[in-house]
């Protein structure tokens, strides 16, 4: 039996050490190796790779010639490197408990677990829910949220072997560049028509026409480059206009011809 298991794995290992990148999706290794071995040895043999740190479990997308479907992440093999294993090996017993807990979770997204549920099964084993509350395996595992039966459940994440590319790095640090830059337009937008807003007050409280210092006082700021664009935003329909007041003060009034109805 044993030597039937040792054959196994020795296949297995073949298998990923012709792949340019040592893994392969597990499904993929288990049917090419139906047809030599039980699938009772396959995954007993797959058990015994992991335990002795020769590989791990992994979740990634399929590459394009696997005839898998490559955007749907799943279970991956994968040839440990020496400081893979080494980092396995440093881990706390509760850490190394929490990250076999979370390559056995297979729904909706392999690698997911609610945290009560690991909570449970650590705790079952005499662990320290509280220890379980700072834990944490970098480059690993990380918290996130799931929706199950229309809930939003906290979880344990395996991360995906794609998102510790560099290219997944430098997509996601653009895409957030990019979120950034239209998050601050949209607030500008929305700030100097707020202003514009306080401008028009302004100036409806004020029919005899309020000085441009004065109006700034009320909105309590100093005048910034923006609130040009308000005062522009604001003079805009014409409903007030720019004009110069006693002592050669800028300043708006109402326009007495203007007519909200006409716009």
């Amino acid at each position: 039996m044993s030597t039937s298991i040792e054959e196994v794995e020795e296949s297995i290992l073949r298998m990923l050490e012709n792949e340019s990148n040592g893994q392969l999706p597990r499904s993929l290794v288990e049917n090419n190796l139906s047809s030599q071995y039980s699938i009772g040895h396959v995954n007993g043999a797959i058990t015994n790779l992991i335990n002795k740190l020769a590989i791990d479990l992994v979740v990634d997308c399929p590459s394009d010639d696997s005839e898998l479907d490559s955007g749907r992440p799943c279970w991956h093999l994968k040839i440990l490197s020496i400081e893979e294993k080494q980092e396995i090996r440093d881990l706390s017993p509760m850490a190394l408990g929490l990250l076999r807990i979370v390559q056995e979770a297979d729904g909706v997204f392999p690698g997911e677990t609610p945290i009560k549920e690991v909570r449970d099964r650590l705790a079952a084993k005499g662990f320290s829910n509280d220890d379980l509350d700072w834990m944490d395996i970098p480059n690993r595992i990380r918290r996130t949220k799931a929706t199950c039966d229309g809930k939003s459940i906290h979880c344990f994440m395996l991360i995906p072997e794609y998102e510790k590319t560099e290219e997944y790095k430098r997509t996601m640090e653009e895409m957030h560049e990019e979120f950034s830059r239209k998050e601050d337009f949209r607030m500008y937008i929305a700030d100097i028509h707020d202003l514009a807003h306080g401008i028009l007050e302004a100036v409806r409280a004020s029919p005899e026409g309020i000085s441009k210092k004065d109006i700034i006082k009320q909105l309590f700021m100093d005048e910034p480059d923006y609130l040009k664009d308000a005062f522009r935003i604001a003079t805009e329909e014409n409903e007030i206009l720019p004009v110069v007041l006693d002592g050669g003060e800028e300043g708006y009034r109402l326009n007495p011809t203007f007519h909200e109805e006409d716009f």
